[in-house]
């Protein structure tokens, strides 16, 4: 792989990690984060895989989630990294399992926000290194 990052490779890992975790492919996800890589998830920052892990071990298995991207652009930063920022607007179901086969139940989106990943080249190619998400612009009532 290389160690060259463009844009296109960048703009292209927040909605692969975000794919990643509304399929439950958390193995998938971890492998898009460098090693010391910070998600601040639901006001904890997780640094690292392990904690990355940790927290997702504790995710509802019910729960259906979908996180569309929108408005992606990606902006260099001085330290060869970019960082790629858009809207994230995010559909959630909690509650009695459902057949994967079957639709959950469509109360409209939850939230809209921003979206901030920071993207750094590696030898294995791109990771991300850090995700945060804005303030909630939106939500349902």
């Amino acid at each position: 792989m290389s160690d060259i990052l463009t844009d296109a490779s960048a703009i292209s890992m927040p909605p692969r990690f975000f794919r990643c975790l509304d399929e439950g492919d958390y193995r998938a996800l971890v492998s898009l984060l460098s090693e010391d890589a910070l998600w601040v998830r639901q006001g904890k920052q997780l640094i690292g895989h392990k904690m990355v892990e940790e927290a997702l071990a504790q995710r509802n298995p019910t729960r259906r989630t979908v996180h569309l991207l929108s408005n992606l652009f990606a902006s260099r930063t001085d330290h060869d990294e970019i960082r790629v920022t858009g809207y994230l607007i995010a559909v959630n179901h909690q509650g009695d399992a459902i057949e994967p086969a079957k639709p959950a139940p469509l109360r409209g989106m939850e939230t809209i926000r921003t979206t901030s990943v920071l993207v750094r080249p590696t030898p294995d190619g791109p990771r991300i290194c850090e995700i945060r998400n804005g303030p909630i612009l939106f939500a349902r009532p």
